[in-house]
């Protein structure tokens, strides 16, 4: 796992033409993201899927060679979905955090996907969003840490355990010799921003 314990799970797919997928519920809520450290175990590419209904669904691919990118975004035909946020960031030892944050209209039960992918441009399915294709059972992911927040933006990592984890806003604070060593109040700088119309 990204932590370096042995606690990330191997999803392989299965040899059947169809979606595979790691699948969670949540109940209703306007405002919503997902997250997950991802690793490459056959395959390169990997969906982020909100969805309610049929036709109402967004998803978005990840690539996960180099430092990673996002390769396709397609919202479903009568989709409710604003994606507000949305980023790949590359770790060490081959893992990708990814992670998607968006914003409903629908006042219904959602349901978050990871969903393989056998391409960085996958043809979707126009009823829930899914790649459908023939799995192969050598070909797969690691996954660990997924995370469901009632926001529009994902925020860092928060360890629950099992169990819902509630936490206290990301402040930085920066005090005593930590911030008198390298700030001088006598000093300044000036920015300045023109634009030629």
């Amino acid at each position: 796992a990204p932590d370096g314990t042995a606690t990330a799970a191997s999803i392989l797919e299965t040899a059947v033409n169809d979606f595979h997928s790691l699948q969670i519920s949540s109940t209703s809520q306007t405002d919503l993201s997902q997250s997950i450290f991802v690793k490459p175990r056959g395959r390169d590419n990997i969906c982020l899927r909100f969805v309610t209904t049929g036709g109402d669904w967004y998803t978005i691919t990840f690539n996960l060679t180099g430092n990673g990118s996002i390769t396709q975004e397609i919202p479903g035909s009568i989709s409710n979905w604003t994606i507000n946020s949305k980023s790949i960031a590359q770790l060490s030892n081959g893992w990708y955090r990814i992670s998607a944050g968006a914003t409903t209209t629908a006042a219904t039960t959602y349901m978050f996907s990871v969903l393989g992918c056998d391409s960085s441009t996958p043809t979707l399915a126009a009823d829930y969003g899914y790649p459908r294709y023939v799995g192969d059972i050598t070909k797969g992911y690691y996954v660990w840490g997924l995370q469901v927040e009632a926001n529009s933006f994902p925020t860092s990592y928060i360890p629950t355990s099992g169990a819902t984890e509630y936490r206290s806003q990301d402040i930085v604070d920066i005090t005593g010799t930590n911030f008198s060593s390298w700030w001088n109040s006598s000093e300044g700088s000036i920015v300045t921003v023109a634009h030629n119309f």
